[in-house]
């Protein structure tokens, strides 16, 4: 877990169908004790005792008043779960070391439960629970899954932090001498580390209060720019390995390596990283489920303590109440619908290869195959920065598959001759910019049945909101979706339905 050290263990969060490994035969659990030990490996009855008195113990300090200590907000989550001593987790790639949780049951390694302080328990609690409420398991796929992590536990931590200010609690949490959570590492030293400058500090945590309400997605790409270019970096397997001031490897440390290594570099002879986010197994609770347990614990913190339910938690029950639809999710909606509706037609042209079982033999028709096609207005006026153009066609890469597409740039007056034809993601590469007037788009909607045909399945307007009255009898006969670059909070459309681009949650 990160939160615990750089070095092996990320967080882990196992599924439901995880089993435990039991070193040894399993004894029965104790009755009435909140930490139970299915597999006997704590070693000794003495042992057990300690263990249990130190999750009994934290739940008793939650239940205060933040003021004190307490938080009633996260004792509402955590005290109804079991929770198991583990030394092992079956059927995962991660090595088990520290805790973790799949929002049913929280999973404690007896060496990492022995090694935590009373204040250091209730914050490894709070870091498993916010990682799984917060779906963290499933975030940024397709991201460098070990950097992603760290910006991860700079966004939970982050919260943890504030949460226990705002209550007036001024206890220290993190960086005691010897601690297994190790020191705070604030985000500009992670970065002066990378850039060559600061050296490693030993056992560190990714903890910065003053990136709280960052996103993790601005994190991550704050810390790839500098990964990328730091002169630490091998360039055969991308580990931080080399001595910035000799340019040649060197092993003070265990070296942070890029998760596409896959075994030892020939050149500076580290190992790929142990615990990366993309071998985190998805936690068990549905999004239902996750909703029932945030406004239960609501419900119940409130009766504790009135105004102790962290802001974070507030948002996420909101996003789980009333989501809000992204672009994506809403171009795939209507291209799902219009195929979905062609698909019930026969097609009696084309037969299908086998007859029915029957006497005489019978054939089908094929169902039509529907290949979608859609229009891209341009917004190329002035009002457009050249960022948001490019970031703006960059995503239409998810109606470049298996469809046909138009990109129409337009200004004052949309610009036919310039139009590009989209069937693949590379031909995005070929848009045109042109225009860079003012901002009009009625001869657009009036005009591009002559220009382009009427055959289209969807309208996608890219644009920043700064337009012109568009007259309501300009509204053509298929789907407009109006995708706003720079999330202009005031658009009202004309007609058609309205999709923020830049859509990003901050926890």
């Amino acid at each position: 877990m990160n939160i615990i050290q750089v070095k092996p263990g990320n967080t882990l969060v196992p599924s439901a169908d995880m089993t435990l490994v039991a070193d040894a035969a399993p004894n029965p659990v104790g009755v009435g004790s909140r930490l139970s030990d299915p597999h006997n490996v704590a070693g000794s009855p003495e042992r057990l005792a300690l263990l249990r008195k130190k999750i009994s113990d934290c739940m008793t300090k939650m239940f205060r008043q933040p003021r004190n200590g307490g938080n009633p907000f996260l004792f509402s989550l955590a005290a109804p779960k079991p929770h198991i001593l583990a030394t092992k987790l079956s059927n995962c790639a991660v090595e088990f070391n520290t805790a973790a949780t799949d929002g049913k049951i929280f999973y404690w390694h007896p060496d990492f439960l022995e090694s935590l302080t009373d204040e250091e328990v209730p914050t490894i609690m709070e870091h498993e629970i916010w990682h799984q409420y917060c779906d963290h398991p499933r975030r940024m796929r397709g991201c460098d899954q070990q950097i992603a992590n760290w910006a991860l536990d700079y966004v939970v931590n982050g919260i943890i932090i504030h949460s226990r200010k705002k209550a007036g609690f001024s206890g220290q949490i993190w960086g005691r001498d010897g601690s297994a959570l190790g020191k705070p590492m604030p985000l500009a030293t992670l970065l002066s580390y990378l850039d060559g400058a600061d050296a490693w500090q030993g056992v560190m945590c990714f903890v910065d209060e003053t990136v709280h309400g960052r996103s993790p997605e601005s994190i991550y790409d704050e810390i790839i720019q500098h990964w990328a270019n730091s002169p630490r970096k091998c360039k055969t397997c991308g580990a931080l390995s080399i001595n910035p001031k000799t340019r040649l490897p060197y092993h003070e440390h265990t070296p942070l390596c890029d998760h596409l290594n896959k075994g030892e570099c020939p050149v500076c002879g580290s190992h790929p990283s142990s615990g990366t986010m993309d071998e985190h197994i998805a936690g068990s609770l549905t999004k239902d489920e996750a909703m029932a347990d945030l406004m239960k614990a609501r419900q119940q913190a409130s009766r504790i303590c009135k105004g102790c339910v962290p802001d974070e938690a507030e948002a996420m029950l909101g996003e789980l109440s009333s989501p809000t639809l992204s672009f994506t999710d809403i171009v795939k909606s209507a291209f799902m619908k219009k195929i979905q509706d062609v698909g019930q037609i026969n097609d009696w042209k084309h037969i299908r290869r086998r007859w029915l079982a029957c006497s005489p033999k019978q054939y089908l028709p094929k169902k039509y195959m529907h290949t979608v096609r859609w229009l891209c207005l341009l917004d190329t006026s002035g009002s457009m920065s050249d960022d948001d153009i490019a970031y703006g066609v960059s995503q239409l890469q998810v109606l470049s598959e298996r469809t046909e597409g138009f990109i129409v740039p337009c200004d004052a007056s949309p610009k036919w001759k310039d139009a590009s034809r989209v069937t693949s993601k590379s031909d995005l590469k070929r848009t045109k910019v042109v225009g860079r007037g003012g901002t009009v788009f009625d001869e657009f909607f009036r005009d591009f049945p002559k220009f382009m045909g009427k055959e289209f399945d969807l309208i996608v307007v890219l644009t920043d909101g700064e337009i012109g009255k568009i007259p309501n009898d300009l509204k053509p006969p298929m789907d407009v979706v109006w995708v706003l670059v720079n999330n202009n909070a005031g658009f009202t459309p004309p007609f058609g339905r309205v999709a923020p681009l830049r859509v990003t949650k901050k926890f």
